[in-house]
């Protein structure tokens, strides 16, 4: 397994099975998660064991299509864990298509 102790990881989509699945790999690597879902109260129910653990950040109620929820929290984030090391976007739904990159950030 990969070592990514202390490293901070974003992952959006963390209550669908991909994002579950890749936290609790992170979360075995020693990486410290913000997990972001758009439930409010979503990410307790499913991460009980990081709910009040200071390590991590359950970043509940984040709308990833509106760049400002986004912002805010990356800034709670960056205020929390000084940095962010990975983001790992499992939200949504995957096509082919247009590089995300390449996208524009209304679609």
């Amino acid at each position: 397994m990969f070592d990514f102790e202390g490293k901070v990881v974003i992952v959006t989509g963390a209550s669908g099975n991909l994002g579950q699945a890749v936290a609790r790999a992170f979360q075995g690597a020693g990486a410290h998660l913000v997990l972001v879902d758009r439930s409010a109260g979503r990410l307790p129910s499913l991460y009980p064991d990081l709910a009040s653990d200071q390590a991590h950040y359950l970043a509940g109620s984040v709308d990833v299509n509106d760049a400002a929820s986004v912002q805010g929290m990356v800034e709670k984030a960056v205020h929390r864990f000084e940095r962010v090391d990975v983001l790992v976007s499992a939200v949504g739904g995957y096509r082919g298509g247009t590089p995300v990159h390449e996208t524009p950030l209304d679609v």
